[in-house]
């Protein structure tokens, strides 16, 4: 009777392990098999969809930025971030969460991030308390407080420029970074 029970336990475990429809499973035509990548899109990636336009956002050194592959600490140079704080910074660290580009002076006693979020801009500016709306690059941005001192600035296609820091400084970073993502 013991063994019986275990076995008929097993076997429902293995039998919810598989799934839970009752529907024949049926392979995709453009399925894949398992390890190997998809077709490479349009774009030149793979195992992705392809980007929208809405990422596809044209700098105003009138090149194509993708908006999602835009790597935080390009954003502003090592040599305007010191020039912003006024003093000398260390290298700039990105942080894997976000992701996060981490300015900081050699003192330490002075910090701002910088990341590009996919957010919805209105949604994420009402959180702000104390804010004030600025233009920055042309774009809409509110500095205020949520948690910490906060800029966010409106790129477009549900993505916005977060800067953490104190205004004045999060204004000039964000008046470096906007131009290498809008246009």
């Amino acid at each position: 009777m013991r063994r019986a029970l275990i076995g008929l336990l097993a076997a429902a475990a293995l039998v919810a392990g598989c799934g839970g429809s009752d529907a024949p499973q049926r392979a995709s035509a453009t399925a894949s098999a398992p390890g190997r990548l998809t077709p490479t899109t349009p774009d030149g990636r793979s195992n992705e969809a392809a980007a929208s336009d809405a990422t596809q956002l044209t700098s105003a050194t009138g090149e194509r930025t993708d908006v999602r592959r835009q790597r935080p600490c390009s954003l502003v140079s090592t040599a305007r971030a010191k020039a912003i704080f006024g003093r000398a910074v260390r290298k700039p660290v990105e942080a894997a969460q976000g992701p996060t580009c981490i300015y900081r002076t050699r003192g330490g006693n002075a910090l701002v991030t910088v990341s590009v979020q996919s957010q919805d801009f209105r949604a994420l500016s009402r959180k702000l308390a104390q804010s004030s709306k600025l233009r920055i690059a042309d774009r809409t941005a509110y500095c205020g407080t949520y948690g910490q001192p906060m800029l966010y600035a409106d790129v477009a296609g549900g993505y916005v420029l977060s800067v953490a820091g104190s205004c004045e400084l999060a204004k000039q970073f964000a008046s470096a970074a906007l131009p290498k993502l809008t246009g």
